[in-house]
């Protein structure tokens, strides 16, 4: 009977990571950064504790699920709130059993909130499932404008208005990216940064790991996974600026943030469409925005994917009763009182800080 087997990071050796790779190459469901074995090693050089457990048969690697093993033995995903897919990457047919695979790995839960993709054996884990919109470049990048122009007059309106007024206050603009050594990290993490905190909310963008693994993503030369930033410049001064974390045909948006002063011209609308018009996405076919309810994903999206999120859990009482209070707290989120407790929670966060701790808002 095959055994799942656990290997700390930094015992991989060039065998097992070719292996991973093959593997990744015979399963295109699994295209994108986060599934790279690039991905997790990176992770790992700047957080502790994170393993891989693979399930081999004979020369051949099955399966392969990373996380970071977190305090009472609990899996989490590797790279924490920045990993936007999580899962068991598997063969086709390969039988996944996530009980066993727990117990393999002396562990007593695997919480997750981005689980990719939604369908057995982890479907009936999840307690909540959302959409992931994306761009989706697979017939060209005119395809795509055409398509969301076609569908919105409006946003074409809009886009071309704000690249008007953009030109008119600070000068000519250009799209494109950066990769490798960039100038215009920093900028991106302050613009954010500055962004969440006028709004007295949460984020991650000061702890130091977070920032080192966006400089590491920054220097990685392969184009199966690398870091990279989109920009739009006026007069070459950045005015929006978007970082992205790439396989070979799959982008994931990781932040989106922009200047200030340019806001009352929809400079991110601007950006992500200018981008695509002039090709500077290169050959990725699926630019994935993230699972939010932010509008411009759903006035850019031409496709979707789902993720999931939920636990597994080997003390089955814990499992149900979370299960049933996190179940009855999202269909609260999606009924018609939601909006207006929100707001109130909003205001009341905004007045005193204190409240978003408390209810745990971001």
């Amino acid at each position: 009977m095959r055994q799942w087997q656990v290997q700390s990071v930094d015992q991989l050796d060039a065998k097992r990571i070719s292996q991973w790779w093959e593997l990744l190459d015979n399963t295109p469901e699994f295209e994108s950064p986060y599934f790279t074995p690039t991905y997790v090693q990176t992770v790992a050089r700047v957080l502790p504790n994170v393993e891989v457990a693979f399930l081999a048969d004979g020369k051949r690697l099955n399966a392969v699920f990373p996380f970071e093993r977190l305090h009472g033995n609990v899996a989490g995903a590797v790279g924490r709130t920045l990993a936007d897919y999580q899962g068991i990457i598997y063969r086709e047919g390969t039988s996944i059993d996530p009980t066993a695979l727990l117990h393999a790995a002396q562990l007593v839960r695997w919480e997750f909130d981005h689980v990719f993709p939604v369908k057995q054996p982890l479907e009936s884990n999840c307690w909540a499932v959302w959409s992931s919109p994306q761009m989706d470049f697979s017939k060209g990048h005119q395809a795509y404008i055409d398509k969301v122009y076609d569908r919105s007059a409006n946003l074409k309106k809009t886009v071309r208005t704000g690249q008007n007024r953009m030109t008119k206050a600070f000068g000519a603009l250009t799209a494109g990216k950066q990769q490798c050594e960039s100038d215009l990290l920093e900028p991106l993490l302050q613009w954010k940064c500055d962004q969440y905190e006028a709004q007295h909310r949460k984020h991650p963008f000061r702890e130091p790991w977070v920032r080192e693994l966006l400089r590491l993503w920054m220097q990685q030369t392969d184009d199966r996974f690398r870091g990279e930033i989109v920009y739009l410049k006026a007069a070459d001064k950045p005015v929006a600026l978007h970082y992205c974390l790439r396989s070979t045909t799959v982008s994931h948006f990781l932040v989106n943030t922009y200047d200030f002063d340019s806001a009352r011209y929809s400079p991110g609308l601007v950006s992500m469409l200018m981008a695509a018009e002039t090709g500077a996405y290169g050959d990725v076919q699926r630019v994935d925005f993230g699972k939010g309810l932010e509008s411009y994903k759903s006035r850019l999206a031409t496709a979707e994917t789902m993720v999931g999120e939920g636990c597994v859990d080997l003390n089955h009482t814990r499992y149900v009763l979370n299960q049933t209070l996190q179940r009855s707290r999202y269909r609260f989120l999606r009924s018609q009182w939601a909006d207006p407790v929100r707001s109130l929670a909003r205001r009341a966060a905004a007045k005193v800080p204190a409240v978003r701790t408390l209810l745990h808002m971001r």
